[in-house]
């Protein structure tokens, strides 16, 4: 009879923890989205104030690049045609050079621009990391570099992990300091992992 008893209190106990444990996580994961909230109005209202250097940088996506070569092509070579047409006259000949020289100049330009990887898709996980390549021949683009995507992957596999750990040990365990351990390292966790994702998803709206 005792030893019913005692299995009934561990199983309502268990169950007033799996309670709990909701009620921690949802007030957890409010919490840093309420502070990641906080953080990004406080950002916009410092840079009302205080602007920093703003640098442009022009975005070329790789079909831009492609026709522009080509038509940098083809105005080589009516250049060519026209140095032809104007060879008897010195001056005309020279600025044709000229304008040659220009023209190779900025499609040599064009082929080592540094450029940027992005899948084209959304993801439901952001690419806090994003593969960047200098361009060594205009024909032969590096192959995409996966090593950074998994890297966060791993990273958030660990994180998931660790929660689940702590996650059991606060349901199941008896322990009173064991329990609030695992209480206070479960709102440590879910405040990084969504601190780290709003995080990167307001560094890239901006």
């Amino acid at each position: 009879m005792a030893k019913n008893d005692s299995e009934n209190s561990y199983r309502n106990s268990v169950r007033e923890k799996f309670a709990k444990l909701i009620q921690l996580v949802g007030s957890s994961a409010t919490a840093a989205v309420l502070m990641g909230l906080i953080a990004g109005a406080g950002g916009d209202i410092a840079t009302r104030f205080w602007k920093p250097e703003q640098v442009t940088v022009w975005q070329l996506s790789g079909t831009d690049q492609k026709a522009l070569l080509a038509r940098l092509e083809k105005s080589q070579g009516d250049a060519a045609v026209l140095r032809q047409i104007v060879s008897d006259n010195p001056k005309a000949t020279q600025l044709v050079e000229t304008l040659t020289a220009d023209i190779s100049a900025t499609k040599e330009l064009l082929q080592s621009l540094p450029y940027i990887e992005r899948r084209a898709s959304l993801n439901l996980i952001p690419d806090v990391f994003s593969a960047a390549h200098a361009q060594q021949a205009a024909t032969t683009p590096p192959a995409e570099d996966h090593s950074p995507n998994m890297f966060l992957y791993l990273i958030l596999a660990l994180v998931a992990f660790v929660l689940v750990v702590f996650c059991l040990m606060y349901v199941f365990t008896k322990d009173k300091t064991k329990t609030a351990f695992a209480e206070k390292m479960i709102s440590t966790i879910i405040g990084f992992a969504l601190g780290m994702l709003t995080g990167s998803n307001a560094g890239k709206l901006k």
